[in-house]
């Protein structure tokens, strides 16, 4: 029996003669065909993580040993270097060089997170400039030996966002019910829908525009529900992958809430969330000291990132609280709640189940419903 294409009277037909240039091109035009659908799916995130991964590591190269040109591939020694140097930390002069170039944060040693990142980008590197080189040459045995004595120590771990489900979430609301009114009730939409839709990421959130949402009716709540159609994502495959999210409920009150206030104070146009700066000034009248409020006309992560970190101290809630904190805290309510797993990713973007499982917290064992299967 075989596989290839036989006619009816069970003769095969004859194959294209094709010269060993043309066979040359159709391979060509094949392995382009291949690395233009690749490259049209990659997310604009990613790339720039990518590239931001190179000049980091290249940076290092110059400031530790003097290497001027980016040439590939890299002697394993130096990766190997490399590696060790994100473990322990590097030199302090090369540490505060890179970090003043804005392409490393904090001082000091690298997240294994990280570490492994960068290594996947260096490694992807070789495959891009290197022709048929193995595709692990970055991952020598050194390296390994490294990676895996770093996951056993622990101390190059990552504190994980602590999942804000929904009980701490009203808490954090409550919070701002003391709180200057166009304050309040911006910071309330915005944790609100930022839980809801899927636990969005930060840079989503502020990224949403007015004319993201469309009002819906329903019966049981006329007026009280939106669709948000969020575009580009981290994980979106493509630029005009488009999701559309339900904003219901508290959520969907809130929302409307911000939107009546912003139409209040002439506040049109994109983002839908603004920055409020609180300012403490006396009045003309009464002389007397007050908060006034002063809308932005646009808003940033790390203006959010503050606002949660406050909240939660104002709050009481304990534990590393950052606007991720949200994304993890729907995941583990939706599975504790026991909605459909395939559901909530959906919901929340993600593809791999082990990546999600990650994101869910586990309950106190003493506690937990797992204790009482019998």
């Amino acid at each position: 029996m075989t596989n290839l294409p036989v006619a009816k009277d069970g003769k095969l037909p004859p194959p294209p003669r094709l010269s060993k240039a043309e066979r040359d091109k159709r391979l060509q035009e094949t392995l382009d065909a291949i690395h233009d659908f690749l490259d049209a799916h990659k997310t604009d995130n990613s790339e720039r993580a990518y590239y931001a991964g190179l000049r980091y590591f290249w940076a290092w190269c110059w400031y530790t040993w003097g290497v001027t040109e980016e040439e590939y591939p890299v002697p394993e020694p130096l990766i190997e270097a490399y590696v060790i140097g994100m473990l322990k930390g590097f030199r302090k002069d090369t540490d505060e060089a890179i970090r003043e170039l804005g392409i490393k944060k904090t001082p000091g040693p690298s997240k294994l997170s990280t570490i492994e990142q960068r290594l996947w980008v260096l490694n992807r590197a070789h495959q891009e400039h290197v022709k048929d080189i193995d595709d692990r040459y970055v991952y020598t045995a050194t390296v390994r030996k490294l990676l895996k004595a770093a996951r056993k120590d622990g101390k190059h771990r990552k504190e994980k966002s602590k999942a804000l489900v929904r009980d701490q979430l009203l808490e954090l609301i409550d919070a701002l019910d003391d709180m200057p009114p166009v304050y309040g009730a911006m910071m309330r939409a915005m944790l609100a829908v930022g839980f809801v839709a899927g636990g969005r990421r930060v840079s989503e959130l502020v990224a949403i525009t007015p004319d993201d949402l469309t009002r819906r009716d329903t019966k049981e709540s006329p007026g009280w529900m939106f669709e948000l159609a969020l575009g580009a994502r981290k994980t979106a495959d493509a630029a005009d992958d488009v999701k559309i999210l339900p904003i219901r409920g508290f959520a969907a009150v809130w929302l409307m809430e911000w939107l009546r206030l912003r139409e209040e104070l002439g506040v049109s146009g994109p983002p839908l969330f603004r920055a409020v700066r609180l300012r403490q000034g006396r009045d003309r009248k009464t002389r007397q000291m007050e908060t006034r409020e002063y809308v932005q006309k646009g808003v940033s992560t790390s203006w959010f990132w503050q606002q949660i970190r406050k909240l939660a101290d104002k709050a009481g809630i304990e534990g590393k609280i950052t606007p991720h904190s949200l994304r993890s805290g729907f995941a583990t309510q939706a599975v504790r709640d026991g909605v459909n797993v395939k559901q909530v990713m959906a919901m929340t973007d993600h593809k791999s189940v082990k990546v999600f499982m990650g994101y869910v917290e586990a309950e106190d064992l003493l506690t937990s419903d797992a204790g009482k299967l019998l």
